[in-house]
């Protein structure tokens, strides 16, 4: 890839990429958002990654939103990927694929950075199948999960996990009134995610959090009420809050 050479789309960047080989170089794929406005942008499936490198796509500036109208707005089985500055929607899931702003299975691992979640169906952020997350930097929630009474704004579940990023810790806002069924909900996986600072959590419906099935919720000893929501949060069949 030359560099500066537009590729048009996030999902025509994904397109290209997986034709290179990095070989111990890293991509940067930079997405112009709306500076008036939103520019919209269809949901992409990342490939796998050959040779050793990364590849981070950036909004460069304005406001850039990726919408799926089923499925995932950003679907991720490979290792090597950043995600900056993105928007989300997501309407409804597809075959096998939740609808969610970004679903990480498999191999896949996921830096999430200076997200904005607007509504989406089953979650915001789900892993499963061992998939793994991280998620940092300013992080704004101005939509809710609507369409699936197991969702949550973090999902993990099937061996997978969702950490905040050390080097870029998260900070949360949350604006106006929004419901998701959960904050956080971990089957048989893991979650650590602790906030610089958290406003406008009381415009949160939402149960705290459920962990399940030897799953793990570690706050650090931030307390049973760290997290947004109304209701309580529930620990059972071997699931352990910390």
């Amino acid at each position: 890839l030359r560099s500066g050479r537009t590729l048009a789309t996030p999902a025509r960047a994904a397109t290209e990429t997986a034709r290179r080989n990095l070989n111990g170089f890293d991509i940067d794929v930079l997405v112009a958002g709306a500076t008036s406005g939103v520019a919209y942008y269809d949901p992409v499936e990342l490939p796998a990654i050959s040779g050793s490198g990364n590849i981070t796509y950036r909004v460069s500036s304005g406001t850039a939103v990726i919408v799926a109208a089923t499925g995932a707005c950003v679907s991720c089985s490979s290792a090597g990927y950043t995600f900056n500055g993105f928007g989300t929607i997501s309407s409804a899931p597809s075959s096998g694929v939740p609808g969610t702003g970004y679903y990480v299975t498999g191999n896949g691992l996921l830096n999430i950075r200076n997200p904005a979640f607007g509504n989406c169906h089953g979650g915001h952020v789900i892993v499963d199948l061992g998939g793994k997350a991280l998620v940092g930097g300013a992080v704004s929630v101005s939509g809710g999960v609507f369409g699936d009474a197991q969702g949550a704004h973090l999902l993990a579940y099937g061996g997978g996990w969702i950490r905040g990023d050390d080097s870029l810790p998260p900070s949360l806002t949350v604006s106006g009134s929004i419901y998701v069924p959960h904050w956080i909900r971990c089957i048989n996986a893991a979650t650590q995610v602790q906030y610089t600072s958290i406003s406008g959590s009381a415009g949160v419906t939402a149960r705290k959090f459920y962990v399940s099935a030897n799953g793990t919720i570690i706050t650090n000893g931030a307390g049973v009420n760290y997290y947004p929501g109304t209701e309580p949060g529930v620990a059972d069949n071997g699931g352990v809050y910390l």
